[in-house]
């Protein structure tokens, strides 16, 4: 028995919406598990996006106004490949 089914037994009685909710789309939370281990703190949260999302607004704010979609687009992607620069720079030096 797996604790995903120990936790079905207890809760299934007591609340079962809130049982099938939760075991609804399980497997997905696992995903990362798919990939190599030392990739699985970097990608089962969301903080890696949410610090990209974070630097292009603080880039975004410092030109005011972009005077059309391509340049906006240019600095997201410019933003994506710093940081893609500095993880394949960490992976070299181990």
């Amino acid at each position: 028995m797996t604790l995903l089914d120990a936790f079905e037994g207890k809760w299934q009685s007591l609340e079962p919406d809130a049982v099938r909710t939760f075991l609804q789309d399980s497997a997905l939370t696992l995903t990362y598990y798919q990939f190599e281990s030392d990739l699985h703190r970097h990608i089962r949260t969301t903080n890696h996006l949410e610090r990209l999302f974070r630097e292009f607004r603080t880039k975004s704010d410092e030109i005011g106004a972009f005077p059309n979609e391509t340049s906006c687009l240019t600095v997201f992607c410019l933003v994506v490949e710093r940081d893609h620069a500095k993880h394949d720079r960490g992976k070299k030096r181990e």
